[in-house]
């Protein structure tokens, strides 16, 4: 009958420990990224006003979705809501700068 040497990961090596640590790294993304799918799914079930208030767009989550596999689309999702509201500023700026000129009379750029 064969034996088996087994130790405490801290015993192993460092190269084995950090071959360990980078699967488990890996796996835990993974994970994170099955669950946060699911979650981003569920959005779909939100009606265009509840996305709107949340500052996406039906089209933000489909587009999420349709990321690779391994990927995280909530991380998409951050990034369509943050660049929608920075354009949002941008144009609210724009406008207030538009009716300050025509205020005072001045040329806009």
């Amino acid at each position: 009958m064969a034996e088996i040497a087994t130790r405490p990961l801290h015993r192993l090596g460092g190269g084995a420990a950090a071959v360990v640590r980078g699967a488990v790294s890996v796996v835990a993304s993974l994970v994170r990224s099955w669950r946060n799918r699911r979650v981003v799914g569920d959005l779909l079930e939100f009606d265009d006003r509840m996305l709107a208030d949340i500052g996406l767009m039906r089209g933000d989550v489909t587009a999420a979705l349709s990321s690779p596999t391994g990927t995280d689309p909530s991380t998409r999702l951050r990034i369509f809501a943050v660049e929608r509201r920075a354009g949002l500023r941008a144009q609210a700026i724009e406008r207030e700068a538009q009716r300050a000129a025509r205020l005072t009379g001045e040329a806009v750029e």
